[in-house]
């Protein structure tokens, strides 16, 4: 669970520093990469819930956790590798998150913006 909950804070610092060349069009295929490199987390999510509060379950999915966690920061990796990389950029990061929100509400509540 702690290892989730890394994984969603990196992808909201991810985002904030993400860049796509000011484009509306870029920002949501940058938005769209983003939520499928997320999506073997929730994936990985649900198994969690399922697991509830058994120790055991829990215990047995912490190796998948690991792994997913970095195929998810390599996968964010190359996307910052495509599209670059800003530390300052409020446009940018404003059109990511709304297309975050098309593209993939799911990530974009986990991460806690907005409402």
């Amino acid at each position: 669970m702690k290892n989730l909950k890394c994984f969603l804070i990196l992808l909201a610092i991810s985002g904030f520093i993400m860049s796509c060349g000011g484009k509306k069009s870029s920002a949501t295929k940058l938005a769209a990469g983003m939520c499928d490199c997320a999506q073997a987390s929730f994936d990985y999510q649900e198994k969690v819930k399922a697991a509830g509060t058994d120790l055991d379950k829990l215990a047995a999915l912490k190796d998948e956790g690991l792994k997913i966690f970095e195929d998810t920061e390599a996968c964010i990796k190359k996307l910052e590798e495509k599209y670059g990389a800003v530390a300052d950029n409020s446009d940018m990061e404003s059109a990511v998150m709304d297309a975050m929100k098309t593209e993939c509400p799911e990530a974009y509540r986990l991460m806690d913006i907005g409402e």
